[in-house]
């Protein structure tokens, strides 16, 4: 079994030693990475760090300094579902948060997108699991037009607003598509 060993008590000294970058060392070549984060107040070990990475050809993120970022990390809302993330390349992380709470967080709270996106989920799986099943190319650009065409049928407000029993209707069009009103499509 995989055991990490634990670096943390370098976290508490003020400076490291020669013995303590040559556990380091140790760990770095005898353990697997798949990214690095690095947030130390020092310009100089920054950039060592950063070097020794791309030596490495690992993804490396050192905070406050984006030409030394691989990724970079976003402001991230979350409803049901949805995932919004947005970034500023590293450029202004405060502004990338400041637009999901006073843009972003109104706009989501008014539509429920949630439910849009539920909706559309268990359509399209309904559509894969029962109307077009298989997993050929064809099969597969086929299903796809149909999810594509009906998912533009409507808005996405109006996808928020539909019912289990309307999108069972939706589906009841198949392989044909259902009116664009949803005054038609629940009257229909």
């Amino acid at each position: 079994m995989y055991k990490q060993r634990d670096l943390s008590h370098l976290k508490q000294k003020p400076e490291l030693s020669e013995e303590d970058y040559e556990l380091i060392r140790d760990v770095d070549q005898n353990e697997t990475f798949a990214l690095v984060l690095a947030a130390v107040d020092s310009p100089t070990v920054s950039s060592k760090i950063y070097a020794d990475c791309k030596l490495r050809g690992l993804s490396v993120n050192i905070a406050d300094r984006p030409p030394q970022c691989d990724f970079y990390f976003g402001s991230v809302l979350r409803k049901g579902s949805l995932q919004v993330m947005i970034s500023t390349n590293g450029k202004s992380p405060r502004l990338a948060n400041r637009i999901k709470i006073t843009k972003l967080q109104p706009m989501l709270d008014q539509i429920d997108f949630a439910r849009a996106v539920e909706n559309l989920g268990f359509l399209r799986e309904q559509v894969k699991q029962h109307k077009i099943q298989g997993s050929d190319l064809d099969t597969i650009k086929r299903r796809m037009e149909w999810n594509k065409t009906v998912t533009d049928i409507y808005s996405v407000e109006e996808w928020g607003q539909l019912t289990s029993n309307d999108v069972e209707k939706v589906l009841d069009y198949f392989p044909e598509f259902p009116p664009r009103s949803i005054e038609e499509l629940r009257n229909g």
